[in-house]
């Protein structure tokens, strides 16, 4: 497959399946690599990309964006589920770096690099939302 704008994320899903961020659009991919379904489009404006990824184990695509010129909190982590709808989870972030989840989904980590400190999540594994964060660490002084 041939995108014709940067690849942010593609991340495996059940059944050989694929998801990828590529410009402004989410796409479901078969086993085959080929494109299956329509296109999910999410706009934040001008030069905003996607930048970073992961599936959780319930199936929700959890997807960051950034600012191509750095831009400071511009960007936002979404949720995107398996029937397509897609919300912001968390906003005004400046890069969304980094997803990962502890196995009881309880907990999702998140690496904001643009600040760059990394937070943990409490997290509802049934309905993907989040509740009070906390910052574990913060590495050196910022970009």
């Amino acid at each position: 497959m041939q995108l014709d704008v940067p690849l942010g994320a593609i991340a495996l899903l059940e059944r050989g399946r694929l998801v990828a961020a590529s410009g402004r659009s989410i796409l479901l991919l078969g086993s085959d690599g080929q494109v299956d379904g329509q296109p999910i489009e999410i706009d934040r404006g001008g030069g905003i990309r996607f930048n970073d990824g992961a599936v959780d184990p319930a199936g929700r695509f959890l997807v960051g964006t950034t600012a191509a010129d750095g831009r400071r909190r511009t960007g936002a982590l979404h949720s995107i589920d398996l029937s397509g709808d897609v919300r912001v989870v968390i906003d005004g972030v400046t890069e969304s770096n980094g997803v990962g989840w502890l196995p009881d989904l309880r907990t999702m980590y998140e690496v904001g690099s643009g600040e760059p400190v990394v937070r943990a999540y409490e997290y509802d594994g049934e309905t993907g939302n989040l509740r009070r964060s906390s910052d574990l660490f913060t590495v050196g002084s910022g970009v």
